[in-house]
């Protein structure tokens, strides 16, 4: 994906590649600017690709959203981060919920309205606010009435773009209970897209992290979760604002250059904590697998990474457990 014309074209996407099986949670995660959200939107078809395939069940559907197939549109649905763009404001929630089950299913009459009541018991929405319009919905409630949406056809695949970054800890935490309690109760795969490292921790299979519109490490939860890790991995850990602070020397330094002026060598070099040398400026770093599903682009070796490496992440991921238990039992 780019936009823009040369010289200032900017590289919002650049040779990713990665799959999702049926009833995963792939999670991507980095800093704002990483390309995170023009994937998801990409895969959605809001986006019109540059290069590069998508497919789903092996069936190349790059096409744009308005040139897709009725079931293919049906099989792959997003939840955004901010619900007020997306809600209707003159729109009772029934009245949105009908266009949608209309839209993806073609169920009229009573059918229609079963289903629109079904889906408001899906998402723990009080039938009473049915009636309602967004405006009169807390945060919370708008977003269950969009996840409700993106439910309506039954996906195969649901692209989660920042769905709690707005709403209070409180609320996130019951938000997120729901989407987990959804994927696994409909089999649904997600392609959860976060900032929050401990989200990812909590809800997801595997995790791609992202600099610059490229994957720079990929791999399941629990192995990108502990040493050894890519730099720049290692600096959104020691970000986290629940930890102790770290040592300064895992910090990354200033902030992410223009995605329109991407450093040679291995992009992360103008501020890797682990800096190499001129080896890191000159020449694009190797694919280093420290086991098998775990990858990692640096020029850094697994076993030497692991030794210099400490996992900081343990404070902020128990933490973030307990949180999450809570809003369970609360749920």
């Amino acid at each position: 994906m780019r936009f823009g014309r040369a010289p200032r074209q900017v590289r919002a996407v650049n040779d990713v590649s990665f799959a999702v099986p049926r009833g995963e949670i792939f999670g991507l995660v980095g800093e704002s600017g990483s390309g995170k959200s023009t994937m998801a939107r990409a895969i959605a078809g809001l986006l019109a690709l540059d290069g590069g395939t998508l497919t789903l069940d092996g069936r190349d559907i790059s096409r744009p959203v308005e040139q897709r197939e009725r079931a293919v549109i049906k099989r792959i649905q997003m939840v955004f981060q901010s619900p007020e763009a997306t809600l209707n404001p003159r729109q009772t929630v029934r009245q949105m919920l009908s266009r949608t089950v209309k839209a993806l299913t073609q169920r009229r009459g009573a059918a229609l309205r079963d289903r629109v009541e079904e889906l408001a018991r899906l998402v723990h929405l009080d039938a009473a606010l049915l009636d309602s319009y967004p405006s009169g919905l807390s945060g919370g409630q708008r977003q269950r009435v969009a996840i409700a949406r993106a439910f309506a056809g039954d996906p195969d695949i649901v692209l989660c773009d920042e769905p709690v970054s707005n709403l209070d800890v409180s609320v996130q935490a019951t938000i997120l209970t729901l989407l987990a309690d959804l994927q696994q109760r409909k089999s649904v795969s997600y392609v959860f897209i976060s900032h929050d490292l401990g989200v990812i921790r909590y809800l997801a299979d595997r995790v791609g992290v992202m600099y610059l519109g490229a994957l720079v490490e990929v791999g399941p939860v629990d192995r990108v979760f502990a040493p050894p890790f890519h730099p720049y991995t290692e600096t959104l850990f020691a970000a986290m604002p629940t930890l102790d602070r770290p040592p300064a020397a895992i910090r990354a330094q200033g902030s992410m250059p223009s995605a329109a002026e991407i450093p040679s060598g291995c992009p992360f070099h103008t501020r890797c904590p682990r800096f190499l040398g001129e080896q890191c400026v000159t020449q694009e770093p190797p694919w280093r697998q420290p086991v098998a599903g775990h990858a990692y682009r640096c020029w850094i070796p697994p076993d030497e990474l692991a030794r210099i490496q400490r996992p900081i992440w343990v404070q902020s991921t128990r933490e973030k457990d307990a949180m999450m238990r809570s809003a369970e039992e609360t749920a």
